[in-house]
């Protein structure tokens, strides 16, 4: 059995360990992503992954964690600080009627992202955009989407400042968080006020093989964001609400 092969069938393996079936194809283009990660590596610094195999049994299997929230629609999402596409690329990769915005600042990685879709063949549903959350949730981005989703971005009190003046009123904010996700969301109460938005819910899963627990942090946008928010460029990392 090639490696492809093998990690088609380890990734299948794990995502029914946790109540997510995906058919074959599926799992063969989430494979096939996480090769282009790995190949990106040289060029641009994607992931703390140390290995292939340590790329998609963690850092996929982890993003695939999103489809165990029910009730959400895929559609308008925006994934912010997108890195090497995760979670964003999974997300385009196993939900093929959705479409969505890739978020990320860094010139090398936005660069990747580009190369990506257009490999992946998801180019008409998916679009990548080079900038500070701050500076799209000033403008284009501002209260545009349906869901936004950050992975391993920020603390809850900053990270809500970078997504939630992207989600239309109504709208998701997704925050994958660890375990410590409830104290930080202990620390983010008066943030989430000054924004606009409240907890819906928590999920919490324990992903297979130990190899560790997540918190789906799910946010609901109540009202108009003000317009003081996001603040400039580094503030809200500088100065948490």
């Amino acid at each position: 059995m090639t490696e492809s092969k093998a990690l088609v069938a380890r990734l299948g393996a794990l995502l029914d360990a946790l109540e997510i079936p995906l058919d074959g194809v599926t799992l063969e283009r989430l494979v096939a992503y996480a090769e282009l990660v790995w190949s990106g590596q040289e060029r641009a610094r994607l992931t703390g992954a140390g290995s292939l195999e340590e790329l998609v049994t963690k850092h996929v299997v982890d993003c695939a964690t999103l489809w165990r929230l029910e009730g959400i629609t895929w559609d308008r999402w925006i994934d912010v600080g997108s890195g090497a596409g995760l979670p964003g690329l999974v997300l385009a990769l196993g939900v093929p009627e959705g479409r969505g915005t890739l978020l990320e600042a860094t010139g090398k990685k936005a660069e990747f992202l580009r190369r990506a879709v257009a490999a992946l063949g998801v180019g008409s549903r998916v679009g990548v955009v080079q900038a500070r959350a701050e500076d799209w949730g000033r403008g284009e981005g501002r209260e545009r989407y349906a869901v936004g989703v950050a992975r391993a971005v920020a603390p809850a009190r900053v990270l809500a400042e970078y997504l939630i003046p992207l989600v239309e009123v109504g709208g998701l904010a997704i925050m994958m968080k660890g375990p410590q996700a409830e104290a930080e969301l202990a620390e983010a109460g008066r943030a989430l006020e000054l924004l606009g938005a409240r907890v819906e819910g928590i999920k919490a899963l324990a992903l297979p093989e130990g190899l560790g627990e997540r918190r789906l942090v799910v946010l609901r946008k109540t009202r108009p964001t003000p317009a003081a928010y996001p603040r400039r460029p580094g503030m809200p990392e500088k100065r948490p609400l």
